[in-house]
């Protein structure tokens, strides 16, 4: 997914979990910190159905959605289920998303796409003396 991720399937309401605290890990797995997925399936076609789930981001804490979060947890309920391509439907706080993964091999996930709306929450400017700023 292009940084790491730990995609859980969990038999607890999403909602009953504390995520105010980074979830544990085990830091010789993940040196670096991990985006941690909670993913709860809500009803289960062969292919992966729907799923809630809820993420907390590393060093940003829970977020509303996290499209390569998304795509994790989609793919975690389709390995579950037995299949490595599909369709799954993700209900995160943000909203609905879909998300649509093709067949890949034994080693690697096949190429996947993130179907939803995109909404401009916030925007801003950095001054360029902070672009210039030694690091």
């Amino acid at each position: 997914m292009g940084n790491p991720h730990l995609a859980c399937v969990v038999a607890a309401d999403p909602d009953t979990l504390d995520l105010t605290r980074a979830p544990a890990f085990d830091p010789a797995l993940f040196p670096d910190g991990v985006n941690v997925e909670f993913l709860t399936p809500l009803d289960g076609p062969a292919d992966g159905g729907h799923i809630r789930m809820r993420v907390h981001e590393r060093g940003v804490g829970e977020t509303r959605s996290c499209g390569t979060g998304t795509v994790a947890a989609a793919v975690a309920a389709l390995r579950r289920a037995g299949h490595d391509a599909g369709d799954v439907r993700v209900t995160v706080p943000g909203g609905l998303l879909r998300v649509t993964v093709e067949a890949g091999t034994a080693e690697r996930t096949g190429p996947t796409t993130l179907h939803g709306p995109a909404v401009l929450l916030a925007s801003g400017e950095l001054d360029r003396a902070w672009w210039d700023a030694p690091a």
